[in-house]
């Protein structure tokens, strides 16, 4: 009972502070980093009191293949920022945004040991409890529960285009974003007959509405149509068709990146349609890569440094920071170049979904391809690739499936005893 009281202390924290941190050495880190650390060593003070050999050596395994995407990506970024003698502030923003990803996937691991198969709904519960703190505070300080209600309707039926002070306060992207894979789960295996279903679809639901995100809903919708006729095929044939997914969303994301710098946007800025300032953007950003083999890239943190815009919008445009690019594809071939692209997203995609369709079953590989598409949507429009919640929330759902029934943890912790005693 003390280890979930002190779990959900600290997971609620984490999840509630979305902005603030510490500074050390000219370095800033987030408190929301900080507690997921906490919550690590949690599990490991577990482990070391009573070791779980079973469980821990599935989660180790998972945290592994969720991190490698990033590890090549800093690998590949390493000799770029020698080569380039890069400044040091782009190499630290380069390494710190992986790595803040692979302490999500520590955390998701941790969370799973700490409390099993049961981990997906502690960590959504403190999900809905740290959010439901900053909706709190944003009514009190926002006029109350009428002026909320009215600001929510007017968000609905403006399909999120008005947003009033309070609905502005609670769009926490990054927060918002991590309910999605929740939803494909609860979306894609139904279970009507149970109540924590019924308890996390209303939650799910609650706290994705009061933060709308629109591509977020037609993600959701996507990757549930698409991986529905999955889970009801036979194995091998659902993993053929799951294969030609990979393929053809490696096809369509790089066919984005040429169309952009092709000037779609400006095409689309022609034709009428608002961009909002991407046609601008891209244009700019177009200048800073080509569509060639020999493309080697700039660096994972090159977005990070001030851009010159002045040329192309206006003078008050000039040394901007901008990292901003509304589509994650573009960005990583921006730093990572052509090799590393495709070396991303094989390492992205393909390995991780073989990875936990081999060791956890059909269900698992279908789930996990559904989570893939979800994210890869957002990824055309947004700046989802690094949110550390979002990928918090798909690293937990992916690795829970990756663990044993109760029956075959106990029976291999116990041949794991046996196996050291007679070799002692």
């Amino acid at each position: 009972m003390l280890i979930k009281i002190i779990y959900l202390v600290l997971a609620s924290l984490m999840f509630y502070f979305v902005e603030g941190a510490i500074s050390a050495g000219g370095f800033g880190f987030m408190y929301r980093y900080l507690f997921g650390m906490a919550i690590i060593g949690l599990a490991m003070a577990s482990f070391i009191v009573k070791p779980n050999m079973d469980r821990a050596k599935r989660l180790t395994k998972g945290v592994l293949i969720m991190s490698t995407p990033y590890a090549v990506t800093v690998l590949w970024s390493a000799v770029i920022w020698i080569a380039d003698f890069a400044p040091l502030r782009t190499m630290t923003r380069g390494f710190f945004f992986p790595f803040y990803q692979s302490i999500a996937a520590l955390a998701a691991a941790a969370t799973l040991y700490l409390f099993g198969k049961n981990g997906i709904w502690y960590n959504l519960l403190a999900m809905c409890i740290g959010n439901t703190v900053i909706v709190v505070l944003a009514v009190k300080d926002g006029g109350g529960v009428g002026v909320f209600i009215q600001e929510l309707i007017e968000l609905l039926t403006s399909l999120g285009e008005n947003t009033g002070y309070i609905m502005h306060a609670i769009e926490v992207h990054d927060l918002t974003f991590s309910f999605g894979p929740y939803a494909v789960l609860l979306a894609l295996w139904i279970q009507p007959k149970k109540k924590i279903w019924w308890i996390a679809s209303a939650a799910v639901l609650f706290y994705m509405t009061v933060g709308l995100k629109r591509i977020e809903i037609g993600a959701i919708a996507i990757a549930v149509i698409i991986c529905w006729s999955l889970k009801l095929m036979k194995n091998d044939t659902a993993r053929h068709i799951a294969n030609i997914i990979c393929v053809g969303t490696l096809i369509a994301s790089f066919a984005y990146i040429i169309a952009i710098h092709s000037g779609l946007f400006d095409l689309l800025e022609d034709m009428g349609m608002d961009t909002k300032g991407r046609d601008m953007l891209y244009r700019y950003v177009a200048l800073k890569y080509e569509i060639s083999p020999m493309f080697l890239g700039r660096g994972l943190g090159f977005s990070s440094v001030a851009w010159d815009l002045k040329g192309l919008i206006g003078p008050e445009w000039k040394g901007v920071h901008q990292d901003a690019y509304h589509n994650e594809f573009v960005r990583m071939y921006v730093e990572v170049g052509f090799i590393g692209y495709f070396g991303w997203f094989l390492c992205y995609l393909p390995l991780r979904l073989k990875y936990v369709w081999k060791h956890g079953g059909q269900k698992a590989g279908v789930l996990a391809l559904a989570y893939f598409i979800y994210c890869m949507i957002t990824y055309a429009t947004d700046n989802t690739l690094y949110y550390y919640y979002t990928n918090l929330s798909t690293f937990i759902l992916m690795m829970y499936e990756l663990l044993a029934d109760e029956e075959t943890e106990k029976a291999a912790n116990v041949a794991e005893i046996m196996e050291i005693d007679e070799t002692e």
